[in-house]
């Protein structure tokens, strides 16, 4: 509940400001959002998220690991230094663990807001809407902390891929590979912006990829980890051999109809839009072919949030008056909204247990009281 109170909220803060609703108390005038309110609004949703992913406990699987790591300082990959470095400021400070996942969870929500900031979407609650209900980054932000890091410094370097600025993308992506090493893997990345793809193209590759994704590669897998050793511990991992469940891909596959429909609104596009809807259209053909390997989907995650983007044109096309007719608009919109609930709610409401370091002290004090 605590999540989806999160996103319900953090959408609404932002359709408010955006629809232009805000009231000034003084003379009781309505006002124009000013500059100054909208970033007011960021600050507070930066603040927001990092209360709630840095004050978890107990949430995720590599939790208490990385608990220890912060406590003890015992972190054995000198080559991601920055994050060494972290630990050991931690461990030898005796700063208490808790600082560790508060300001990954900064670090992280900072570089997103920048991105916000930078690409000036139109509507920014559309796509807070996409990121927390088709997306699971926001969730899974505990689990894989040094990833994630890299993550979003990956999708603030998309912006100077786009600006064609390859110095910034080059250097943000070294930062990134302090935290992760697999963030090197993204450097080829950047000759994106000289692929100007055609509709038809991006069809093939989406469904090209997702028969792909139909069979097993472990084996081509475990011939190129090797070259990136952020993952290659994975190899021979009993859960790296485990057959991906069919749920899993069901919440991938799922969305494939709509990335497709989403090709509708290509041409209507600007050029910075087109890029971004390319880029993200070749992010979620790249996730859908994760899926024939475990150790793929964890280097997969790179590409969760950039993915989002033919979606949130596609909600632009169909709320638009041009195109297809109103009533298949109103059928498209429905089956989408219909399909983010029931993922919504089958992944986070059902799998992911929100738990707070405050409830787990309360729970402390009241069984000690009864003790």
């Amino acid at each position: 509940m605590t999540y989806f109170v999160c996103a319900v909220l953090s959408v609404a803060l932002l359709f408010y400001l955006e629809t232009g609703r805000c009231v000034s108390t003084l003379n009781s005038r309505k006002i124009i959002c000013s500059t100054q309110s909208y970033n007011f609004v960021f600050i507070i949703l930066l603040l927001y998220w990092t209360f709630i992913i840095g004050f978890q406990y107990d949430v995720g699987a590599d939790f208490h690991a990385y608990r220890i790591i912060f406590t003890y300082g015992v972190f054995h990959r000198p080559y991601e230094f920055l994050f060494h470095y972290f630990v050991l400021f931690l461990s030898q400070n005796n700063i208490h663990y808790r600082f560790g996942f508060v300001f990954i969870a900064l670090l992280q929500f900072i570089c997103f807001i920048l991105f916000l900031k930078k690409i000036k979407l139109s509507y920014n609650y559309l796509f807070i809407y996409l990121f927390f209900f088709v997306s699971t980054a926001f969730y899974n932000q505990p689990n894989i902390i040094r990833q994630f890091v890299s993550v979003y410094l990956f999708l603030l370097a998309s912006w100077f891929i786009y600006k064609r600025r390859p110095i910034c993308y080059v250097a943000l992506i070294m930062i990134a590979s302090f935290f992760h090493t697999s963030a090197l893997a993204l450097l080829p990345v950047y000759f994106l912006t000289y692929f100007k793809l055609s509709q038809r193209f991006l069809c093939f590759l989406l469904l090209f990829l997702f028969l792909l994704s139909l069979f097993s590669l472990d084996n081509f897998v475990s011939m190129i980890i090797p070259l990136f050793g952020a993952y290659e511990r994975f190899l021979g991992h009993a859960w790296a051999e485990e057959e991906i469940p069919i749920m899993s891909r069901l919440t991938r596959y799922i969305y494939i109809p709509f990335y497709l429909l989403s090709l509708l609104s290509y041409k209507k596009l600007n050029d910075k839009d087109k890029f971004f809807f390319q880029a993200g259209f070749i992010s979620f053909s790249i996730i859908i072919f994760s899926l024939a390997s475990r150790v793929l989907t964890r280097f997969s995650v790179y590409f969760w949030i950039p993915a989002l983007f033919p979606l949130y044109y596609l909600c632009l096309f169909l709320f638009s008056d041009d195109g297809v007719a109103k009533r298949d608009k109103k059928i498209i919109l429905f089956s989408f909204f219909f399909a983010n609930l029931i993922m919504f709610l089958g992944r986070i409401i059902f799998l992911y247990e929100y738990n707070s370091i405050f409830s787990n002290e309360i729970t402390h004090v009241v069984f000690g009281l009864f003790n």
